[in-house]
């Protein structure tokens, strides 16, 4: 059986379980600010408010191009009682700053759905720093009662300043772990110039700790896992 990235990190884990490094005694906090969209400005109330360019709606985030519905009860959600339409009357882009580690193992989660009027395939663009992932979602057979809502989750290796070309502000502190670092700006955009656009709630983005060398060699690893690989809620980038 051939086994891919993704694979080789759902065995890891479960090896790590094995080893006595549970997964709830990997539990890390959430970096993103009101990843849930719970809290803003403004209240949707049973219905939407639409949000463009320089209106200060969500907590944690701004709206960086085009516009947005801020979903309140108008649809089913992913969980909690808001979600966000990235395009509202057209394309929209929102973005939030968050500190990482250079160097470091992350895991970035979310929640992706679509409106479920105008074109049935919804696209979406999700960016951490200089790197990039597209998404897919099929609206077909949904409705807002029954959104079809789908966990998606990327895992990454934050990359330094030299990569990211002035997208980062390198603070050239520590953590006190030996990795310096600054900021990446995490941003989700619609690729769907309509008013009906890609969904997205859950967004949470965590440090996937390192096991030590010791635990690595009782497993059998001797190498980082792979080149990416993709498969339908996950991608491991290298």
């Amino acid at each position: 059986m051939r086994t891919t990235a993704t694979t080789c990190a759902i065995r890891l884990m479960g090896a790590l379980s094995i080893a006595g490094l549970a997964p709830a005694a990997l539990a890390q906090d959430n970096l993103v600010r009101n990843g849930g969209f719970e809290s803003a400005f403004v209240d949707p109330a049973a219905w939407f408010v639409n949000a463009a360019v320089g209106q200060n709606v969500l907590e944690g985030w701004t709206i960086a191009s085009g516009d947005i519905d801020y979903i309140g009860g108008y649809w089913q959600h992913g969980q909690g009682i808001r979600s966000l339409d990235l395009s509202g009357r057209s394309a929209g882009r929102i973005e939030q700053r968050v500190e990482v580690e250079w160097g470091r193992t992350y895991r970035l989660e979310f929640m992706l759905a679509g409106n479920p009027m105008g074109d049935l395939l919804k696209h979406l663009r999700v960016e951490v720093g200089a790197l990039s992932w597209e998404f897919e979602f099929n609206a077909a057979g949904r409705s807002y009662q029954d959104m079809g809502w789908v966990g998606h989750e990327i895992i990454f290796t934050a990359q330094g300043p030299r990569h990211n070309s002035g997208n980062n502000n390198d603070s050239g502190g520590g953590s006190g772990g030996g990795f310096p670092t600054g900021e990446v700006v995490l941003a989700f955009q619609s690729l769907n110039h309509s008013k009906w656009g890609a969904a997205v709630d859950g967004v949470s983005l965590t440090l996937v700790p390192a096991p030590g060398p010791l635990v690595l060699a009782g497993l059998g690893i001797t190498a980082a896992i792979g080149p990416s690989r993709r498969r339908r809620g996950a991608v491991i980038s290298g």
